[in-house]
């Protein structure tokens, strides 16, 4: 009789910490919209405004210097090749010949185009994740000061990614690295499928959509026929 008690009560055990370890984040970006005070509101526009004027500095310097990171990006190359990605450049190499010799001037680089354009996409996304965390973030100070506690230094708060957090700790540094090396690169590539890229068109070319894939399964391409592609890939 001992024994089945004891093993319904290390069920419901069982059961109560599995349900604690997968309950919803008090302070989950759904919490933090509906509750965060207007300094931690300043966050999503000053990143680590709220960590700031809570005296977790070396989060807030953290915060900000990506968001100043991001938007020198932005404001430096992104500028330049962003407003350029419908078009994919528009000016032709050109020559002229003076004095008897030909001076070449450069046109667009689709290719620089389409590349940095990809990446201002990113950085654009990676700004509005980061606005979410430094929400969520500075409503989490905000919640432990309205509980009477002092909100976790840098220290602290980094320790917490090697215990209770350790999943973020050990996963952030290879995400990272997923998607700089790998997520952005097939990005670019797909991209590059739906243009006119090709031997004649290295430098510029332009979007034709689909029009490569209907050449391409309707026999027309010169480039692979679409019988050979099936055959290596049944292969």
């Amino acid at each position: 009789m001992t024994g089945t008690t004891s093993t319904k009560r290390e069920r419901r055990q069982k059961k109560t910490s599995t349900a604690e370890r997968f309950a919803p984040s008090p302070y989950s970006l759904k919490e933090a919209a509906k509750h965060a005070d207007i300094l931690s509101w300043i966050s999503v526009v000053i990143f680590g405004f709220g960590n700031f004027v809570r005296k977790q500095y070396i989060k807030g310097v953290i915060f900000l210097a990506c968001e100043a990171a991001l938007f020198g990006f932005l404001f430096t190359i992104g500028l330049d090749y962003l407003p350029k990605i419908n078009t994919l450049g528009t000016v032709e190499q050109g020559r002229v010949k003076v004095n008897g010799f030909w001076r070449y001037s450069a046109g667009d680089n689709s290719v620089e185009i389409l590349l940095y354009g990809v990446m201002s996409i990113l950085a654009i996304v990676l700004l509005v994740y980061l606005a979410t965390l430094a929400l969520r973030s500075a409503y989490k100070a905000q919640s432990v000061m309205a509980d009477g506690k002092k909100p976790l230094n840098f220290i602290d708060d980094a320790k917490t990614l090697l215990d209770e957090k350790a999943h973020v700790g050990f996963m952030t540094l290879p995400t990272a690295g997923i998607v700089l090396f790998t997520i952005l690169p097939l990005f670019f590539m797909i991209s590059m499928a739906f243009t006119s890229y090709d031997e004649d068109h290295q430098q510029k070319f332009s979007w034709i959509g689909l029009d490569v894939f209907s050449q391409f399964l309707t026999g027309k391409s010169d480039l692979i026929k679409a019988d050979v592609f099936f055959d290596v890939l049944i292969w």
